[in-house]
């Protein structure tokens, strides 16, 4: 057989033979399986060989892949592997060892960095793509919106106490944490609060996870003391009688929620505890109780708290508390005379509930006397007795048994700064009369113990008294670092050496920086700060184009069902439903809100960050226009509670041109797209539109020409449709006569217009009310157009709808309080919004501070004096609201921007403000260096690497960041403003650059910032405004040889096609019209010299009713340390007459031709007394008002040298024939 199988031939038909046998025989069931089996066993021998083994493998491996590449067969593989790998896994063990492998495995493949940048790729590509996918479906997202709104801060971080929502909890065991490394000791440590589930805050995690304890773990001694049972159940005035310490402060209730705010300043006084309990009755039961007035100063009428009090809780706490370190540490000591009894002659006499009850007319004002219609306002009062406040509203004296006393009565203030332990001995009943210990190796700073405080779920810091004393603390500190970072600033000094700036002497003849407002800068609730913000939101605008909606979302806690649940949690530990919520009374509701400013404040930012991600969605509100840019700031009602006012810049949106019928078109269905005032929504029911719907209060009452109007404008025109209106143009005057009638016929459409608002319910259609009124739609329109000034957009609107404030419906259906949307017309209606809205709470601040500089300046004030007077004036002056100082606390952002700001010092270099290094950092120089000064942007700029010798200043400052290590997401150091939240941009691929003197790393944005200079006037001063289109727009090395030393107009001319296509980078189109309706703006507000009465900060004054407590009033230089005697010598200015130093210099401004006109005025004056008339004459910016005053000046002093001179006597009036004018020279009008 052998020999006939060596025959090809043979062999092949051999083998058909056989297979086809054998195919046969493999039909049957049991032969097959006897045979699979001696095969199995076969190849298991065989595969024993190592070397049997892997070409076996390498066999079946090639047939395998020859195999998959057959589609079929790749698709049935591949589901039958998974489906056995599947059945594997179902095995712990077997899911445990694959699982491991697998992790083994990419570790081993992640050390190839392709791998890795690769894997990076996909993951960011799949979370776009997801992302992408789920900012188009607007179902997911506000099905998302709902949930997270649900949330709330509820979750205790284990290390720090504090409370945190969910989305910044991590949850672990002691076995996940020590599996990361962790040792258990250490765990035990930083895990203050044990709990079998360890929850662990972002920050908090991030430091225990370096094998770090966190600054503010409670293991550091941040815990608080558990309050004893005798402390627990003080009312406020109870504890101030045992407090070392009395805080004096005007605190008072707002609107009808009764939320806290804040007068003036802080005033921290020194008592005797011993001398205040000593007061009390000797005899006393475990009830009795007696009216207690404490007083500022005993010669005061009103009473500084007036509770009745619990002498046996005040005896009973006392005595625990002089039992405490603390106490003991002060000296603190109580004489046991007082207990002794004997028996008592007065008559128990209590307060009933009803006597107290705080009077509703107190807080009005005068107008509600005789305006009682006007206020339509349906809130419900509620009566504040059981909260406690530092400063009750007073009531009639009853009986003359109570007790009449001034605790701090002569006792010097003392510092709250200096005054150490100033916390602990103010308020025993959060500290338990023992203090804080914080570990020696622990570097925490008040501001950070602070927010530790507010938010740590025990909420005893949280209380009103403590809340407004934390944030006057802290704003207090931060007027004094103020004061000294602004006495280094400085006007450019040339060759100053570090031996002459640590010469104090020297320094103090140096030129310092004099803006006493702008200082203000630093606190965010200042006219100075907010002054700043509107800056940058005009840069914006200027550099942008104009916004495109003007959007503005208030607060409703009480209305938000799910806040109410959130503090029910975090004040009483009790869950209860939304339905429940929704049945609380309103009183309730008030109380809950009042009790947690710092919940309300945190929900309130937490649920616009929410909203925010479905506005800023494709799928969004504002689907088809995305949202490229937004401002928003955020201020506080008269109530006390926050809301924001936001610009929004939308890609793609029309723009409105009057003379364009078709871009009119666009604009109208672009404003009905986003716009409603429709009372019949399909989408939220009434309680929503209620919201909406306008009610008359005496906060939006206004008195024009004896009449009474709402200065809203409300009730609003009804109209067939939405419609954009113009003024009448110059072709279109009207005569006196048709003037006349329109006049009349508004007056009674205005008329009726108020009869027809008050009946919400009214069926009338807008026909029917032309027939009412009796006029056409085209007389109708006409009256309309006659009192416009500008174009305005007018709402479609039926007649039962003339109350109700505009809004969008999607907007609504999630926001869920009042709210208002408008579309920005132009330029004009724009800068409305940012002068109207971004400063208009300030005003009557601003306004205040002004004059104070104003009459400082008369003076002969030295810098400090001024800053002390101005910083004195704002703090005694400032009102807020306890939500508002928890934003300040907890460093929440007042403004938010989707760029940040830089600004470009343009001016020239001696006119340049510079910062003096601290002494501390002088110190450390060589003597004779003369790098004396903190670098800024322009020296930055000069010390560009050769790589960026094309860029210009412009770019530099807009696309650049400079850090000073060249590490990837290292801190940027820019000029801008640090609350400005903007986009994170980490790109890994863009290069760094280091600086020629070595002193950082400059890194390229992808996103430009907005940028603002000093924007000299080309008709004003075309030096200076040709030199800085030069400075910004092309590149330049030395300033001295490249910009001060050339002819500026000449050299601007030879450059000015490039300059101009780069400045038309950083200046929109729009931005001359943005400039002119703001210079027109200025010429109103100074023609008009706008009063107080008009402006919502003044209206609502009546909120902060201050009563006379006496001198309440703190002094900066108290805080600081500083000598506050008045010297028994001083100089003072003559009246009008500016200190030598600014004369000079105005004298020396003076050009040839001034100066000569100027000496021969003084030479007439001097030589004769004949009388003369001269005409000054000049086109705008030449110098006729600084002229003027040269001249004033001039011949004031020559009067003033005359012996025998009374330089009270006026001998020269500056006078002029309108207010403007007589501002520009500081004279007065014609009368």
């Amino acid at each position: 057989m052998r020999e006939r199988r060596a025959n090809d031939e043979f062999r092949l038909l051999d083998n058909r033979r056989r297979a086809k046998s054998h195919k046969a025989e493999r039909q049957n069931n049991e032969f097959k399986t006897q045979e699979n089996e001696r095969r199995a066993e076969a190849l298991k021998i065989s595969r024993e060989n190592d070397g049997f083994k892997t070409e076996d493998n390498k066999r079946r491996a090639e047939a395998h892949k020859i195999e998959r590449q057959s589609d079929e067969f790749k698709t049935q593989d591949n589901k039958r592997r998974a489906e056995a790998h599947k059945i594997e896994r179902q095995s712990d063990e077997f899911k445990t060892q694959d699982n491991k492998r697998r992790a083994e495995a990419h570790k081993i493949e992640r050390q190839n960095d392709e791998f890795k940048e690769e894997e990076r790729r996909r993951n960011a590509l799949r979370m776009y793509n997801s992302r992408d996918k789920y900012k188009n479906n607007f179902d997911a997202m506000k099905s998302n919106y709902e949930s997270d709104i649900k949330e709330g801060p509820t979750h205790i971080c284990s290390c720090c106490g504090g409370l945190w929502f969910a989305y910044s909890i991590r949850e672990y065991t002691v076995e996940m944490l020590a599996k990361k490394g962790l040792k258990k000791e250490f765990i035990d440590t930083v895990c203050y609060l044990k709990h079998e589930i360890i929850e662990l805050c972002a920050t908090c995690r991030k430091d225990i996870m370096s094998n770090k304890i966190p600054n503010l773990a409670l293991s550091n001694g941040l815990a608080f003391y558990e309050i004893p049972d005798c402390l627990k159940i003080l009312i406020e005035s109870e504890e101030r009688l045992i407090s070392p310490r009395i805080p004096f402060m005007v605190i008072r209730t707002l609107g009808f929620s009764k939320q806290f705010g804040l007068k003036g300043n802080l005033v921290n006084v020194p008592m005797n505890v011993d001398t205040n309990v000593s007061i009390l009755p000797r005899s006393f039961s475990d009830t009795y109780t007696i009216q207690l007035k404490l007083m500022r100063q005993m010669k005061n009428k009103n009473a500084f708290m007036y509770e009745t009090i619990r002498p046996k809780v005040v005896h009973t706490a006392v005595k625990y508390l002089v039992q405490q370190e603390l106490y003991k540490d002060e000296g603190i000591v109580i004489s046991n005379d007082w207990i002794k009894e004997y028996p008592n002659e007065k008559e128990n006499f209590i307060v009933k509930n009803d006597d107290k009850k705080f009077n509703e007319t107190e807080n009005t004002g005068e107008d509600s006397d005789h305006d009682d219609n006007w206020n339509e306002s349906d809130d419900k009062p509620i009566n504040p007795v059981v909260t406690e406040t530092l400063l009750n509203d007073e009531i009639e004296d009853q009986n003359d048994i109570g007790i009449k006393f001034a605790p701090g009565e002569n006792n010097r203030p003392i510092s709250i700064l200096m005054d150490l332990k100033v916390d602990e001995l103010t308020f025993p009943k959060i500290y338990c009369g023992k203090q804080r210990k914080i570990k020696e190796n622990v570097k925490l700073t008040y501001a950070k113990i602070a927010k530790s405080e507010l938010r740590m779920f025990d909420r005893r810091c949280g209380r009103v008294s403590k809340l407004f004393f934390t944030y006057k603390k802290l704003q207090t500190r931060k007027f004094v670092d103020a004061i000294s970072i602004n006495l280094r600033k400085t006007k450019n000094t040339k060759n100053v050496t570090v031996t002459q700036m640590l010469n104090r002497d020297y320094v103090n003849g140096l030129v310092h920086n004099d803006n006493a407002f702008a200082f203000l800068r630093f606190d965010r609730s200042s006219p100075a700060f907010w002054e700043l913000k509107k800056k940058e939101l005009m840069a914006m605008n200027r550099q942008l184009e104009c916004a495109t909606i003007f959007l503005t979302l208030s607060a409703a806690e009480t209305q938000w069902s799910e806040l109410l649940v959130i503090l029910t949690k975090v004040l009483e530990n009790k869950v209860i439903t939304l339905e429940e919520a929704q049945n609380l009374s309103y009183e309730k509701r008030c109380e809950l809100i009042r009790q947690d400013s710092v919940t309300c404040v945190r929900y309130f930012e937490h649920k616009l960050k929410c909203l925010w991600e479905i506005l800023s969605a494709p799928c969004g509100p504002f689907q088809g226009y995305e949202l490229v840019d937004k401002y928003v700031r955020t201020e506080f009602q008269v109530r006390g509670s926050p809301h924001v006012h936001a610009l929004l810049w939308l890609k793609n949106a029309p723009k409105y041109d009057k003379n364009n019928p078709e871009s009119i078109e666009k604009c109208v269905e672009f404003i009905d797209k986003l716009i409603s005032v429709s009372s019949q929504p399909t989408e939220f029911s009434e309680v929503l539109i209620s919201l909406q719907r306008h009610k008359h209060s005496h906060t939006c009452k206004q008195h024009v020409n004896g009449c009474i109007i709402c200065r809203f404008g409300i009730p609003y025109f009804p109209m067939s449709k939405t419609m954009i209106l113009e003024p009448f143009s110059d072709d279109e005057k009207l005569s006196k006569k048709e003037r006349d009638e329109i006049s009349k016929s508004r007056q009674n459409v205005k008329e009726e217009l108020d009869r027809i608002s008050k009946d919400k319910d009214t069926s009338l259609t807008f026909e029917e009310f032309l027939k009412k009124i009796n006029m056409n739609e085209e007389q109708y329109i006409k009256m309309i157009r006659a009192g416009l000034k500008k174009a305005q957009v007018f709402l479609k609107r039926a007649p039962n709808e003339t109350r109700i404030n505009a809004y969008n419906p999607m907007i609504m259906s999630l926001h869920r309080a009042n709210m208002d949307i408008q579309y920005i017309l132009d330029p004009y209606a724009c800068l409305k919004y940012c002068v109207e809205y971004i400063n208009k709470s300030e005003n009557g601040m601003s306004k205040l501070l002004r004059e104070a500089l104003n009459e400082l300046k008369k003076g002969n004030h030295t810098v400090k004096e001024r800053l002390r007077v101005i910083a004195n004036k704002f703090l005694n002056s400032s009102e807020i609201s306890a939500q508002e100082a928890v934003y300040h606390i907890l460093s929440i952002p007042l403004s938010v921007s989707s760029r940040s700001t830089v600004f470009i010092n343009t001016n020239r270099p001696e006119n340049r403000i510079s910062m003096l290094k601290s002494d501390e950092i002088l110190q450390k120089l060589e003597p004779d260096s003369k790098d004396v000064f903190v670098e800024g942007l322009i020296d930055m700029y000069i010390n560009r690497p050769d790589e960026m010798k094309d860029v210009c200043l412009a770019d530099f400052a807009s696309l650049y960041n400079v850090s000073k290590r060249k590490v990837d997401n290292a801190p940027i150091a820019e000029n801008s403003d640090d609350e400005d939240v903007t986009e994170n941009e980490n790109n890994e691929k863009i290069t760094a650059f280091k600086m020629k003197n070595g002193k950082g790393w400059i890194k390229k944005k992808t996103k430009k910032k907005i940028i603002r200079y000093r924007y000299f006037k080309l008709h004003q001063d075309p030096e200076n405004y040709y030199r800085e289109q030069l400075m910004l727009f092309l590149p330049w090395s030395n300033e001295e040889e490249d910009l001060l030393s050339i002819n500026h107009e000449e050299t601007f001319e030879l450059h000015k096609d490039l300059i101009q296509e780069k400045r038309s980078e950083y200046v929109h189109r729009e931005a001359n019209e943005f400039e002119k309706a703001f210079e027109e703006h200025m010429e109103r507000e100074d023609e008009n010299d706008i009063e107080d009465t008009n402006i919502e900060y003044d209206q609502d004054k009546n909120e902060f009713l201050i009563y006379e407590i006496g001198n309440n009033e703190g002094d900066i230089f108290v805080e600081m340390g500083l000598k506050t005697q008045t010297e028994k010598v001083e100089n003072f200015n003559v009246p009008k007459v500016i200190p030598d130093t600014e004369y000079q210099q105005m004298m020396r401004s003076l050009n040839n031709n001034q100066r000569r006109y100027t000496l021969n005025v003084m030479k007439l004056i001097k030589n004769g007394d004949k009388q003369f008339f001269h005409f000054i004459n000049g086109g705008a910016g030449v110098g006729k008002s600084t002229l003027i005053k040269a001249i004033y000046q001039s011949i004031l002093r020559f009067y003033n040298s005359l012996p025998g001179c009374n330089p009270e006597t006026i001998r020269t009036a500056l006078c002029a024939p309108t207010g403007k004018a007589a501002a520009l020279i500081d004279g007065m009008t014609l009368h």
